[in-house]
């Protein structure tokens, strides 16, 4: 995926990305032979996104969100910023409960739910998850909580946000209907998520 980032986001593809970046055009094409595109969502801002294949349908996971002047990185790709030359964007990262909500509702948190079992620690936007399986069947979400020395360190207790020790995403794969549905926790973050197809699971295409 680090390839694919940094080819979506090579010099030509950002002085494109730039030009059009308030254009209200659907769909734009992006330089590469991967299946990666500029597309408009419902909200006005454009995704730099990639298409991938889940057992489910094809599904699409940001690479990156155009704000006007400004390009919004998922945790997942914060550490490959200072390879790209963003010209004239200016660059941030996601506050954390966004990031956590893209990891929960992503293709890597469905493939963990398929098993419809147990999974102590797997990764999704680059955070740690683990997957339990709930007493109503379905598979829920819950970020990793650190251990050992971690645990008691000031600032990791001051980076927990309202998702952090909730279940954030359920998965109910192996009874009608079947589906993917928000927490209490998380219902209102995926109200305003959802249409910025931020939401890898919510961009699919049967």
């Amino acid at each position: 995926m680090k390839e694919c980032f940094l080819e979506a986001f090579s010099k030509t593809n950002i002085d494109a990305i730039w030009e059009n970046r308030t254009s209200k055009t659907d769909i734009l094409p992006i330089e590469t032979d991967l299946p990666i595109r500029n597309k408009l969502n419902d909200v006005g801002t454009r995704n730099i996104e990639i298409m991938l294949q889940s057992p489910f349908g094809l599904m699409y996971k940001t690479l990156g969100l155009v704000e006007n002047e400004q390009i919004i990185i998922p945790n997942e790709f914060s550490s490959l910023k200072s390879q790209v030359d963003f010209g004239n964007f200016k660059t941030f990262n996601f506050k954390r409960e966004i990031d956590i909500m893209i990891g929960a509702f992503s293709m890597d948190s469905l493939l963990q739910a398929v098993g419809n079992e147990d999974v102590d620690l797997y990764k999704a936007n680059g955070i740690d998850f683990e997957m339990v399986k709930a007493f109503d069947g379905t598979m829920q979400t819950f970020t990793k909580e650190k251990e050992g020395l971690d645990f008691f360190n000031p600032l990791t207790r001051l980076q927990q946000t309202e998702l952090d020790g909730n279940p954030v995403s359920a998965f109910k794969l192996r009874s009608q209907p079947s589906g993917v549905f928000p927490t209490n926790n998380s219902h209102q973050w995926l109200d305003r998520l959802a249409p910025q197809r931020l939401m890898a699971i919510f961009t699919m295409e049967q």
